[in-house]
């Protein structure tokens, strides 16, 4: 269970700080940065961002909302399994996801570039 939430915190933790971090349009991409991560991952890791943040939407009200301690576990082991399950369907691990996304924050270009990418998945989603 413990593991369970460790993915759940990890995920959606991570995911919110891509979201409001500030970008620095107009910068290239350092190259050394794009190269540590291929295109295929970078999708991958967008498709499960995008995933990770309609998880988020539909289980933190229903968390907060649980009636007592036992149902809030319940809701998190279901929101925990649904985010392996996305990751697995991407090919990456929770230390893939972790990795790419400090790559991408680490990187202002990169980053521009991905919340592109991210936005894109989203109107493709819909």
């Amino acid at each position: 269970m413990r593991n369970t939430m460790n993915i759940i915190a990890t995920l959606l933790a991570g995911g919110a700080l891509l979201a409001f971090s500030p970008a620095a349009f107009g910068q290239t991409p350092d190259a050394d940065s794009r190269a540590k991560v291929s295109d295929g991952d970078l999708k991958a890791f967008v498709r499960t961002y995008v995933e990770t943040q309609r998880l988020r939407d539909i289980y933190e009200p229903q968390i907060q909302n649980a009636a007592d301690q036992a149902e809030k576990q319940e809701i998190q082991k279901q929101a925990a399994e649904e985010l392996q399950d996305t990751l697995e369907g991407e090919n990456l691990t929770v230390d893939d996801y972790n990795r790419i996304f400090r790559i991408v924050n680490s990187d202002d270009g990169l980053r521009v570039i991905v919340l592109r990418m991210i936005e894109e998945e989203r109107s493709n989603s819909r």
